[in-house]
Parts: structure tokens; C-alpha cells; sequence
């Protein structure tokens, strides 16, 4: 889907028909797309049927004004997601130098056999 010059766009909250909107005190204002999105690129993008069907239907229930507006915000979801996944790594990396700072590590076995047994005490306690 195409988008046409005549196309409406919206920028902070305001709809902007054919790059032009009245201010509140009805001066108008010439608002130009280099002006809403100054180093704007077009390309294009193959899609599979289903994804060009979900993306259609989003703009044509008016939640998106066009494509373009779809697929910019799949993209900042995407960043985000990839941000997300690089702190959570980064996280993991200073866990795992914490553990190693922390000092030589203990055999499972002995850290249960130490469990088993003060837990054996504290019973034994209780029942005296």
C-alpha cells in the first residue's frame, strides 16, 4: 500500500492533511514531511502475505495512518527488544564475575550433606 501525497499524517498529536494544519489561533502552518522526519529513505521490503495482510488491516482500521507508520514502530519494538536482550546478557556476564570473585566453589554434595545434617540437628532440638 502506497501512501499518497494527499495522504493524512499525523505529527505530535495533530493531523496534518496534505502538509498543512491550522495552529490554535488559526495562523497556518506549512508542515512539510522533511520537516516531520527530516532524513527519511525509502526502500523496499518483501513481506510474506499474512504479515501484508496484518499491516493492511492495521491502517485500515485507522490505528496506523499508513505502513510506513506500522513498520517504524515494528522497528522500535524490535530495538528495544534487542536492548533488552543485550542488558539481560550483560547482567548474566556480572552475575558470573560475582560468583567467580566470590571465591572457590563448593561440591553440591557437601553443601546437602551440611543442609541434611543441620536440618537433622534443629529436629532433633525441637523434639527435646
Amino acid at each position: 500500500m502506497r501512501e499518497s501525497p494527499a495522504e493524512q499524517v499525523s505529527f505530535a498529536g495533530k493531523n496534518l492533511a496534505n502538509g498543512r494544519n491550522f495552529c490554535y489561533h488559526e495562523h497556518e502552518i506549512d508542515y512539510t514531511r522533511e520537516d516531520i522526519m527530516p532524513n527519511v529513505e525509502k526502500i523496499s521490503v518483501a513481506l510474506p502475505s499474512e504479515m501484508v495482510t496484518v499491516l493492511r488491516a492495521a491502517v485500515e482500521s485507522g490505528e496506523y495512518a499508513s505502513a510506513s507508520e506500522v513498520v517504524r514502530e515494528a522497528l522500535r519494538g524490535w530495538k528495544l527488544k534487542r536492548k533488552v536482550e543485550e542488558m539481560e546478557v550483560e547482567e548474566l556476564r556480572a552475575l558470573w564475575k560475582e560468583g567467580t570473585d566470590s571465591g572457590p566453589s563448593v561440591d553440591a554434595e557437601t553443601v546437602f550433606a551440611r543442609l541434611k545434617a543441620k536440618y537433622a540437628a534443629m529436629q532433633k532440638q525441637d523434639e527435646a
